[in-house]
């Protein structure tokens, strides 16, 4: 019995400290992501979505980092690499809380072309109260995600505070149109 426990447990900690391993590598990466050190948290992150390419948090903080350094079209590749947009990157103190989001409506020409569908933008909610980057992920025609990203940098919003301090959070943003 004593050696089937002996086993059980180090076949847990073979398989689980590479994984706590990355963890703990991706939490670092989105560290450096917040101090505003983006070409290290490029080369962390880089190395953690390598070796587990389904991390969705990862991917998401390096194509926050890969947007401050100007690589729009390498970021735009980060935020779509992962399905179903990013998971809860962290504990926080406080969570951010959005505010006050003012409304999207339709442009005439969207209205006129019955267009349906979903604006996704991901976006960064700085530590200071201010949006960052807006980028359309998947877009809809006739200004309806020009009106939605407009909408987005209007947005009021409390941020997520980390060991007391505000700290950047990274969000997919969505907004349905439905004519009918």
């Amino acid at each position: 019995m004593r050696k089937i426990l002996v086993c059980c447990c180090l076949l847990f900690a073979a398989f689980c400290s590479p994984a706590m391993g990355q963890t703990d590598e991706r939490d670092r990466g989105i560290e450096l992501y917040r101090s505003g050190s983006h070409a290290e948290s490029v080369s962390v992150l880089e190395k953690v979505v390598e070796a587990d390419p389904t991390d969705k948090v990862a991917w998401t903080y390096l194509g926050g980092s890969l947007m401050h350094l100007g690589k729009k079209d390498e970021a735009l590749t980060a935020f779509r690499k992962p399905p179903g947009g990013p998971d809860y990157d962290g504990k926080f103190d406080k969570a951010f809380r959005v505010t006050r989001r003012p409304p999207t409506g339709y442009t005439p020409e969207a209205r006129k072309n019955r267009v349906n569908g979903t604006v996704v933008l991901m976006v960064e909610f700085k530590g200071d109260g201010e949006i960052g980057f807006v980028v359309p992920i998947k877009s809809l025609p006739f200004g309806l995600t020009e009106a939605v990203v407009e909408s987005m940098r209007k947005t009021k919003f409390t941020p997520a505070v980390k060991d007391g301090k505000p700290v950047p959070v990274i969000r997919m943003v969505s907004s349905e149109f439905n004519i009918n």
